[in-house]
Order: structure tokens, then sequence, then C-alpha cells
């Protein structure tokens, strides 16, 4: 019996999917690094593709401190995302 199965006999409810993130460096195919040339051009393009997110790495960071922040605040309570224009 598979974990969906086994999950709706036990709660009678059926199960939700949940997508993982699609990451754009980790998209492509792994491909075989044959030469040090090869290496630096991999390493250098995705260094390009990470300074080029670094306002959506920025807003990430400031999340993570607010949520944290607010989860001291609560005692560890359950903490639900809040979106504003302000933050």
């Amino acid at each position: 019996m598979s974990r969906d199965a086994q999950q709706i006999a036990m709660t009678g409810k059926s199960v939700k999917r949940v997508e993982p993130m699609k990451f754009p460096m980790l998209d492509r195919k792994r491909r075989t690094i044959d030469t040090r040339e090869n290496l630096l051009e991999r390493i250098n393009l995705h260094c390009d593709e990470i300074r080029a997110n670094v306002d959506a790495l920025w807003r990430t960071q400031q999340s993570l401190i607010r949520r944290a922040r607010k989860c001291i605040t609560l005692e560890g309570a359950h903490v639900e995302p809040t979106y504003s224009a302000n933050q």
C-alpha cells in the first residue's frame, strides 16, 4: 500500500502534494566536468545567477529575521508569514 493510500485509510482525507521549489541552478542536467576551465566556467555562471538575484536573497534574509523575531516574541508559537509592501 502506498503512503498516500495509507494516509487516506488512516484519516479518510486525501493527501495534498506540494511541488518542490524550482531552482534554476538545480534544473540543469548533471554534466561531467572534464577540465579545470569547464569547472571555472560553471562556477562563474552560477555566481552570476546568484548576483542577479541579490534582491530576492535580501528579501528572503529580511523575512527570515522578521519571522525569527516574531517567533521569539510569541515564545515559539506558530508564526504565519505576513505580506506587506512596507516590510
